[in-house]
């Protein structure tokens, strides 16, 4: 594709229609098909790799344009290949003489999370990347041709809110604007064209995160009214045999669908609110969704620590599956990965799969094509039936071993029945292959937890080695230390940005500026008290007055230690008041004391204090 910038218009021209090139007028943004040779869109032009989307802030629309991107991987017998996007262009389509802080400041927020995110965005130009093997299947067998946009899955769909200026104008003014409009997911793509014992295998995992209830880790959690849940991830793993055969096994991921939350008030654990209100009601929304989504039954794998701090949200948990009980649709499996697994004894997750086997885990099975016949055609040889849910408290890591244990289990037996050979686990595995394997899942943890709670996941070790180590405690350490500083003093803005892209904050229908710092002044100046305090004590110790007693000096530090001992007083009591909130949608489901059990926001929890 390819754009070019004049005064009165944007253009784009596609390769594929040469004829036509989309048009998109400035400074109001309307979209439409123009014949090439009347626009000229081929004179100083620029090469791009799609339109991300428009998105209008308080001013003007602005044009997001993925400039670059680069090949991953392929699948599907190299007939799809899966691109990731690099560099991006915002062009805004009105240039205002006079400067707006407020609009500043959200294209701010938007570049930063774009630049943030841009390595977590795929697409593919043959695939619908929003959709696993086996529900586009179901999709493709409809004869009427449908952009890519029109079978899009909405949870994954990424860039949906974005795309609507250009979704309407195909709908509404000329269906060939439907190849302009690229879906993108975000997550995680990992594929590799490997070997299993000398042939050629391709194996890959491909993760498509859902655009509702998206956001950083303690500033969305559980669930919503409509059944949508924090971090909710798919993952698809995929193998494609020597023999021609293509495996596709789905899992899923996401946060305890009850109505909780974590309040960040400086202190390593927050405090952990669990409301009182019934999200039976909620959580039956997202288990019906799951159930018709994945074609069967949901096995529930709840990771949650059964005593201590976690207890009160696996109790919650329960309450809800007691409360929707359903054998046909439901299975609920508890495992104490903390307590089964404690003192390195990481095997002892292989319970969780005997368990699971007991319980009928091997009739979901997988989805299969078969070889390909004499015309080149897959037939559809099995069908996988229902789908294993996995969750913790951040659905990370221990989730990610888990998930990794079960896919392992899965993969044996494609294998086996792929006719390939011996098992990977009975001492005669192929180390290559088991390498790739163990680092493909690993870096799946890292991905996922990166766009949730903004570093590498924990135990990766034992998913890249299949055992603990030194180095790998050292990492964790380092990654719980981030995940605290980031947590507290810089997710803010990093919610605001999902909240800005994903569309759940409109700037143009908020006439006052978000932006404004509404605590007492009293509250704001504690850390600059505390950085000129902890400057005059340095002071005052490494370069002492000669000519003052020494008596003077030391209340002079004294002084100064005594308004560093009030700033961190302050931090202590009022922790709340100096956490990074985000500034866009407020925080639902913290509940404080004396309103317990209500859902109220971040701002009512001040006016509370």
């Amino acid at each position: 594709m390819y754009y070019s910038i004049s005064k009165g218009e944007l253009t784009v021209g596609h390769e594929d229609q040469p004829d036509v090139v989309l048009r998109i007028s400035r400074p109001n943004g309307e979209v439409s098909l123009e014949k090439s040779h009347e626009v000229g869109v081929f004179g100083g032009t620029s090469h791009i790799s799609c339109i991300l989307g428009m998105i209008r802030l308080r001013l003007t629309k602005y044009v997001i344009l993925i400039t670059k991107s680069r090949v991953v991987g392929h699948y599907l017998a190299g007939k799809v290949e899966v691109r990731q996007a690099v560099d991006y262009e915002i062009i805004a389509l009105r240039d205002w003489k006079f400067k707006d802080e407020a609009e500043s400041q959200y294209l701010e927020i938007l570049k930063a999370h774009l630049d943030s995110q841009m390595k977590n965005i795929f697409f593919s130009y043959d695939f619908d990347l929003t959709r696993n093997m086996q529900s586009m299947a179901s999709v493709s067998s409809s004869s009427e041709r449908q952009y890519p946009f029109e079978t899009a899955d909405d949870q994954f769909f990424w860039n949906r809110f974005v795309s609507d200026d250009l979704i309407s104008a195909a709908k509404n003014i000329d269906s060939r604007i439907g190849s302009f409009i690229q879906p993108v997911i975000h997550g995680v793509v990992s594929l590799h064209d490997t070997t299993y014992k000398g042939e050629r295998v391709n194996f890959g995992l491909i993760t498509r995160r859902s655009r509702y209830r998206a956001g950083t880790r303690y500033f969305r959690r559980g669930i919503d009214e409509d059944g949508q849940v924090a971090n909710f991830n798919e993952t698809e793993q995929i193998l494609e045999a020597p023999g021609g055969e293509i495996y596709s096994f789905v899992q899923t991921r996401g946060s305890v669908p009850t109505f909780w939350g974590e309040v960040n008030n400086l202190r390593y654990k927050p405090q952990l609110q669990v409301s009182d209100t019934s999200a039976v009601d909620a959580a039956h929304r997202h288990f019906e969704d799951q159930y018709t989504k994945y074609q069967g039954k949901t096995y529930l794998v709840n990771l949650v620590n059964q005593n201590g701090y976690e207890k009160p949200v696996k109790e919650s948990y329960e309450n809800v599956v007691r409360n929707l009980a359903d054998a046909e649709k439901l299975q609920y499996i508890y495992f104490d990965f903390h307590h089964e697994c404690s003192k390195m004894r990481w095997h002892r997750v292989d319970l969780l799969i005997d368990n699971l086997l007991d319980l009928g885990i091997d009739k979901q099975k997988w989805y299969k094509l078969g070889k390909p016949d004499a015309n080149n055609r897959c037939q559809v040889e099995e069908t996988q039936k229902g789908t294993v849910r996995t969750n913790c408290m951040d659905c990370l890591d221990r989730t990610n071993v888990v998930q990794s244990k079960l896919a392992h289990w899965v993969l044996e037996r494609q294998l086996e029945d792929a006719e390939v050979g011996l098992l990977m686990y009975t001492g005669k595995s192929d180390p290559k292959f088991e390498y790739v394997f163990q680092n493909t899942w690993a870096d799946n943890a890292d991905g996922v937890s990166k766009a949730y709670a903004g570093t590498g996941a924990l135990k990766t070790d034992f998913t890249r080695l299949g055992r603990r180590t030194k180095l790998g405690a050292l990492s964790d350490l380092s990654n719980s230390i981030m995940r605290y500083l980031r947590n507290n003093y810089f997710d803010g803005p990093r919610q605001d940005g999902y909240d800005l892209f994903l569309g759940n904050h409109l700037p143009y229908e908020t006439p006052d500026s978000p932006f404004y710092d509404a605590r007492p002044l009293t509250v704001q100046s504690v850390p600059y008290l505390l950085i000129g305090a902890a400057v005059m004590v340095g002071a005052a110790i490494f370069f002492p007055k000669e000519d003052q007693p020494k008596l003077v000096n030391r209340l002079f530090i004294a002084s100064w230690l005594t308004v560093i001992g009030y700033c961190f007083k302050m931090f202590a009591t009022r922790g709340m008041d100096y956490v990074c909130w985000p500034k866009l949608c407020p925080v639902d489901f913290v509940v404080d004391s004396p309103t317990k059990g209500k859902h109220i926001s971040h701002q009512d929890n001040l006016k509370m204090q």
